[in-house]
């Protein structure tokens, strides 16, 4: 039976887009190049920041990629000064999540840096349970190695936790770890195609039809 819930932040609980391109833009211009639209690179965000940078930035070398990686993070961590923005509907799914006292956490690629700083700007995150990145295992997603990690920390077994992503590394990483998967496909990157349906067990068009599915496969506990 499943007990608990585990989530991707970028693109599953958190929309980054709006401040990842404020900072490429910076660096943009910055460089003497023409300024990008959001909607040029929602849906690369979960691809890291390397791909955005090769793709928009064209650094002529791994050193000037670094620089620019560099600038980047710099820009990024101040800009998560003012706070990240919840997809909607994902205040209401935590709230539900705390409400029927069900355990949750967060899985991400993000560097432990970010996603610290992120949590420490939003009430509702500091309620997570867990947090798993990068920076807590030998190889980040599609390994499994996180999401067995965070289901250690909350006392259950993997398949005891469902995993909710919007990339197909994130459907992996919990197919490999042997839990229940939900795809997002208000998320940055995400299909319902044939290799997302490999490693899905169900597609959710926006956080409310999450916030239902869940309240049908989780195991309500008494508080």
């Amino acid at each position: 039976m499943i007990q608990a819930a585990l989530f991707d932040l970028d693109g599953t609980l958190i929309d980054s887009s709006p401040d990842f391109v404020k900072c490429l833009n910076t660096l943009l211009i910055e460089n003497n190049r023409s300024a990008i639209q959001e909607s040029d690179i929602r849906y690369l965000v979960s691809d890291g920041s390397n791909v955005l940078l090769k793709n928009f930035l064209k650094p002529s070398s791994n050193e000037e990629l670094e620089n620019f990686r560099e600038a980047f993070f710099k820009l990024y961590h101040e800009e998560l000064e003012h706070g990240s923005n919840f997809f909607e509907g994902v205040e209401e799914l935590i709230t539900f999540l705390e409400e029927e006292n069900i355990p949750w956490g967060i899985v991400t690629n993000k560097f432990k840096r970010f996603a610290e700083k992120i949590i420490q700007n939003n009430l509702l995150l500091q309620k997570s349970q867990v947090l798993v990145t990068p920076d807590d295992v030998s190889i980040a997603k599609p390994n499994p190695e996180g999401l067995i990690k965070a289901a250690n920390i909350l006392g259950l077994l993997p398949d005891q936790c469902i995993y909710v992503g919007d990339h197909l590394k994130d459907l992996e990483a919990g197919s490999n770890a042997g839990m229940q998967t939900i795809g997002c496909l208000f998320g940055y990157s995400m299909a319902a195609n044939d290799e997302t349906k490999k490693h899905t067990n169900y597609f959710v068009h926006d956080a409310y039809e999450l916030k239902s599915l869940l309240s049908q496969k989780i195991v309500l506990h008494e508080k």
